[in-house]
């Protein structure tokens, strides 16, 4: 049985979520991504494909010959994975505040 972690156990699709969950409504290019991320090109356009099929990112539209991605909030798995992230977040900020008052 697939689990909504499935598509994610990959380090590369890690990174590529946790850009995209950054800038969440925000579209970005393949260049961007891979730039912003630091991974090859090839590795980022398998990746992308992957979530594409996976419905994790949708394609928005295309400019020429430019491609533009964007986190598919619409999909359950992305919902609770974005929900995860910011509850990790907001804990960590939480620490952060509570070191300061120190």
């Amino acid at each position: 049985m697939k689990t909504v972690f499935d598509n994610f156990i990959n380090k590369n699709n890690l990174k590529i979520f946790e850009f995209l969950i950054e800038g969440r409504g925000l579209e970005y290019t393949l260049n961007d991504i891979i730039t912003n991320i630091n991974i090859n090109r090839q590795n980022g356009y398998r990746q992308l494909h992957l979530m594409f099929k996976n419905k994790t990112i949708l394609k928005i539209r295309k400019v020429k010959y430019i491609q533009f991605y964007k986190l598919n909030m619409d999909n359950n798995n992305v919902k609770l994975l974005v929900k995860i992230f910011d509850n990790l977040i907001n804990q960590k900020l939480k620490q952060m505040m509570k070191r300061s008052k120190k």
